[in-house]
């Protein structure tokens, strides 16, 4: 099963962030790639301005209209090409935001509400690989961990990751480890296979021992 974070991955919730950010101030001042910090509005030095930025995010609209990220549709028919529908979204969207956003992810990625999971303990999710653009979501993941780079990650904080620069490379990653599992499970599954035939060898020659040792007495017997 794959993980893939929304926001960051998915979405472009950053820039939709900057131009309100440069509506308010009434200029160019904050974009995309000087977002150096996960906290957006902290590393913009506008930090003062989270209460509006909260209730413009909450307004009607607002996350549905948030832009695809470039590539993130093809990246998402590559993921089913490698497993079909057995992928989950696993977002820590804010409470005020599910609605839209599974809405949004129907509408843009054809992706149902059963398979989106609203979580900020993604760690804790049953998965076997999880994408996220926060080092952090994936510091207790126990799978494999894969970073999209971003202009705000790029101090993991020693967390044991793969940066990955685009959505080719974690179309790769990712089959990668599931053929390595797949070869693996197989692997194990000859040896399981072995250890039984082995086992059922065992019976058979116990059967075959009780079975000469009744005749044996039963010779004698008579």
């Amino acid at each position: 099963m794959i993980g893939i974070d929304a926001d960051g991955v998915l979405y472009d919730y950053v820039t939709t962030c900057a131009n309100f950010i440069n509506g308010l101030l009434g200029d160019s001042v904050v974009d995309y790639y000087s977002c150096t910090d996960y906290d957006v509005l902290k590393a913009w030095g506008v930090a003062h301005l989270q209460l509006a930025t909260d209730y413009h995010f909450s307004r009607t609209g607002v996350v549905s209209s948030m832009p695809v990220l470039n590539g993130a549709k093809e990246f998402i028919n590559g993921v089913r090409t490698l497993v079909g529908e057995d992928f989950r979204i696993v977002t820590a969207c804010p409470t005020s935001w599910h609605s839209e956003r599974a809405e949004s992810l129907y509408r843009d990625f054809g992706i149902r509400e059963k398979n989106v999971i609203f979580t900020h303990l993604k760690h804790e999710i049953k998965l076997d690989i999880l994408i996220d653009d926060w080092h952090e979501n994936l510091r207790h993941f126990n799978g494999c961990r894969i970073l999209l780079n971003a202009p705000w990650n790029q101090n993991t904080d020693g967390v044991d990751c793969t940066r990955v620069y685009s959505y080719q490379d974690a179309l790769f990653m990712m089959r990668s480890y599931l053929e390595k599992q797949s070869l693996w499970a197989k692997d194990q599954l000859t040896k399981d296979q072995e250890i039984a035939k082995l086992l059922a060898n065992v019976e058979q020659l116990r059967s075959e021992r009780d079975e000469y040792r009744a005749r044996f007495n039963a010779s004698f017997s008579g």
